[in-house]
């Protein structure tokens, strides 16, 4: 096959379909206050900007954008932060 016959076969090709995304539930993101002492790492580990300090604790301001990647558990020193569905 030629360069011309391969240029004319991919142009003979279907163009491909768009692929729609279903939208996901915002994960679920859990803060024991009890254990959280307000150090801020957690926000500024959140590169989605979801969390802010509120009454010199985290709080949860959007959730939706959340992305579940983990690193405001990972961060926090205290355990006091995390992602899913495990309820204390």
């Amino acid at each position: 096959m030629n360069q011309n016959q391969a240029v004319n076969n991919a142009g003979s090709e279907k163009p491909a379909e768009p692929v729609s995304k279903k939208s996901k539930a915002a994960p679920e993101i859990h803060i024991c206050e009890e254990f959280c002492k307000g150090c801020d790492i957690c926000v500024d580990a959140c590169p989605q900007n979801c969390l802010a300090m509120e009454g010199g604790k985290v709080a949860v301001v959007n959730a939706a954008a959340c992305t579940a990647c983990g690193l405001c558990e990972m961060r926090c020193p205290d355990f006091a932060i995390w992602i899913g569905d495990f309820e204390t």
